[in-house]
């Protein structure tokens, strides 16, 4: 690693009084401390001469740096985030990068063309990390830098957050009693209170009930963050015996997949107009259909 000079031929003369300088050139293949001894040898009588040389080949030194401690908070599905990874050689010697890269498909390093790339002394380059999540929920991985830094390859944690769409319905889904032969309306609002998109595949009922019936129903439908849509029930008071039904809302809410919501009513019997064509209807054990006085007919003058 201290290599003296090539020279042509010996013996060297030199005069009495004169000098030259020999080069002699230090060519670390190691980081460290190095020692090493030349030895000149001449017509002195005190021949030989032992000089004693040393050197040192400093290391780079990698030091990484990510914002907010490597997390990238929230990303909705079917986004991503791009934050930076910085490379520093805080070294006084030239940091040779060898690979880059994640424990996670959803954290993504950047594609290099050819390794290794280099980082001189005292500077510094940035290296986009992409967080593209694939599934719901909190999510974690680790971005390891490989380099000829003596102390090994350097791991940085990163962590981010796929949050879903909340569903919240709001409305009363209760209708009390209903004059027989007359239909009653209730207004229900699905919602997405969540941080990212809501995807709701369908809203219907359980089981067919000729009474229990689903007006202006946009579903299946996407539900922005804050967004509602409005579904409308309409019971049809010609049942004989009351029956619960019930109204499944299905989503991909994680927490809240397949939620059920009880509609109930049920039918007033006194004063309905059936009964004047109708002997069921007198007996108060009505279930069929009516051409005339029916929900269709007289849903203006029916009272709610």
């Amino acid at each position: 690693e201290f290599e003296v000079p090539s020279v042509l031929s010996y013996p060297l003369i030199v005069g009495a009084g004169d000098s030259i300088d020999i080069p002699i050139r230090f060519q670390p293949t190691s980081f460290g401390a190095k020692l090493a001894k030349i030895t000149v040898t001449s017509d002195d009588l005190a021949s030989p001469k032992v000089i004693h040389l040393s050197g040192n080949a400093p290391a780079p030194r990698l030091v990484t740096m990510v914002a907010n401690a490597g997390s990238f908070g929230n990303v909705c599905l079917g986004s991503f985030v791009d934050e930076p990874l910085t490379l520093c050689n805080a070294g006084h010697c030239t940091l040779s990068v060898s690979d880059i890269t994640s424990s996670s498909p959803e954290f993504l390093v950047p594609s290099v063309s050819a390794f290794p790339f280099t980082i001189e002394a005292g500077n510094a380059i940035e290296i986009p990390i992409r967080f593209q999540p694939a599934v719901h929920g909190a999510r974690s991985g680790t971005i390891t830098v490989f380099s000829n830094y003596p102390s090994g390859p350097q791991t940085i944690g990163v962590t981010g957050d796929a949050p879903s769409g909340k569903l919240a319905v709001t409305g009363a889904t209760c209708f009390g009693g209903v004059r027989a032969c007359c239909c009653a309306e209730r207004t229900i609002s699905i919602c997405n209170v969540g941080d990212c998109k809501l995807h709701v595949t369908s809203v219907a009922f359980k089981r067919k009930n000729r009474h229990w019936k689903l007006i202006n129903n946009p579903f299946p439908a996407t539900l922005h963050p804050g967004s509602c849509l409005c579904v409308v029930i309409r019971y049809k008071a010609t049942e004989k015996c009351s029956r619960c039904c019930e109204l499944v809302i299905t989503s991909d809410d994680p927490d809240t997949p397949i939620k059920t919501l009880d509609v109930m009513a049920y039918t007033i019997w006194s004063d309905c107009c059936c009964k004047q064509c109708c002997n069921d209807c007198q007996k108060g054990c009505c279930e069929k259909r009516h051409q005339e006085c029916c929900c269709e007919v007289r849903h203006d003058n029916c009272c709610h």
